[in-house]
């Protein structure tokens, strides 16, 4: 039985790649990405979960393939499904950055880039990572909004600079501050995004550079432990990376990527659900509201006490996922929607593709709405890898930022363009 589902998971994730890579523009879609990411980095700790019975029960893995394998297929079916866009006398009506405003927001939350790397290095103990990583959100904003910028404008001097300006210090917190991989992968899709659209002829040879750069990265990040350690050495920087075995970390992987200090992601999930199970609690999607206060609720201003009386997640749950990740590890978005509706948590991932599809459709006619789903986009494999709530809290994110920044938005009609609903 747990050999079938974990072929189905297989086939299931398989096809959709190739379903998506064959598809005009489909490497720019969430549901090639998240399939990737299934593939590459979720297969290797599901292959550890399946060889280590002694740490993980064989009778987790049916409940925990049910919910990755409806939750994925959910998500495809959300983002297949068509949706109408009201259309009144052929023109479409949409929320737009006033032109005006354009260039200094890019200005301003390119500088963001740099704030956000200068607070990591001070290490202080005033400005948290809470507060950086808000900074961290606002440039990639000022580099998702210069890539579309240069996309659809004449580039300007301004424009570049401040490219180069996002960009330096996300390269620098890749490679040099914490080996992030998640801020390569969002570098590479953005430059690719942009690529794609500037020089379509060249399509094919952009998706299968991304192809190669997702496999390759795949195999490194199955060694992200040493690159770290390589990093951090006081050595040189990156002194220990031509010593790393990375194809024999490689195989490793697939037969035991456990560390009893930290758990490992999908472990954790398979642990967390059947707990989970075995008391019958569930959040209904509350879940959504407690990663709002834990980001948005200043523990400083309100106090920890009441800070963690807002939230609504049984205390048990918590504690119990706070000792299998250590603080360290996840417990993956399929935990998220399994702690909500228990076998019917696949109706999160239905609905998440939904709202993807909601922004999708509106981007061809607003910058505003083509940030928000690049800003979202390039957090989609995370709705796996770590949480549901990483995803959600982007919309959040922009949601809050433009109702203070609401004098640079405007309304705007215009003429409706059926391409895109008629690709999909």
């Amino acid at each position: 039985m747990n050999e079938f589902l974990i072929l189905l998971f297989i086939v299931q994730n398989v096809y959709f790649v190739v379903r998506y890579y064959n598809r005009p523009l489909g490497i720019l879609s969430p549901v090639f990405i998240l399939s990737m990411m299934c593939l590459g980095t979720l297969l290797p700790q599901l292959f550890t979960i399946y060889f280590l019975p002694n740490i993980y029960k064989p009778e987790l893995i049916p409940t925990l393939l049910f919910t990755m394998i409806s939750g994925n297929l959910a998500f495809v079916i959300g983002w297949e499904r068509k949706m109408r866009i009201r259309v009144n006398n052929g023109k479409v009506a949409v929320i737009e950055i006033e032109e005006k405003w354009l260039k200094i927001l890019i200005g301003v939350f390119s500088i963001c880039s740099f704030l956000f790397t200068a607070i990591l290095k001070l290490k202080s103990q005033v400005l948290d990572g809470v507060i950086a990583y808000q900074f961290q959100g606002l440039g990639f904003l000022g580099l998702i909004l210069s890539i579309i910028y240069l996309k659809k404008y004449a580039p300007t001097k301004f424009v570049i600079l401040s490219l180069i300006v996002c960009t330096i210090p996300i390269i620098e917190y890749a490679f040099s501050i914490y080996g992030s991989r998640q801020s390569l992968f969002t570098l590479v899709l953005l430059y690719i995004y942009l690529a794609v659209y500037k020089w379509p002829k060249k399509y094919k040879i952009l998706k299968r550079s991304f192809l190669i750069f997702l496999i390759f990265g795949f195999i490194a990040s199955l060694s992200i432990i040493e690159i770290r350690n390589s990093i951090k050495s006081d050595d040189g920087y990156l002194s220990g990376v031509g010593n790393i075995d990375f194809v024999n970390n490689l195989k490793k992987s697939f037969t035991n990527s456990y560390n009893p200090k930290a758990g490992m992601d999908l472990g954790n999930a398979a642990l967390a659900i059947n707990r989970c199970k075995e008391i019958g609690q569930y959040n209904y999607g509350f879940f959504i509201w407690d990663g709002f206060v834990f980001n948005y609720i200043p523990k400083r201003l309100v106090g920890e006490t009441i800070k963690n009386s807002l939230m609504v997640n049984d205390d048990y749950m918590r504690k119990y996922i706070r000792i299998i990740t250590n603080n360290i590890t996840c417990t993956t978005g399929y935990y998220d929607s399994f702690s909500a509706f228990s076998y019917f948590g696949f109706i999160i991932y239905f609905f998440l593709g939904r709202l993807f599809k909601y922004v999708y459709l509106r981007a061809d006619f607003s910058i505003f709405f083509e940030m928000l789903f690049l800003f979202t986009l390039i957090n989609t494999s995370v709705s796996v890898t770590h949480g549901l709530q990483l995803v959600l809290s982007k919309f959040e994110f922009v949601v809050l930022l433009f109702i203070f920044l609401g004098f640079t938005l405007k309304n705007r009609v215009l003429k409706f363009n059926l391409s895109k609903t008629e690709d999909l």
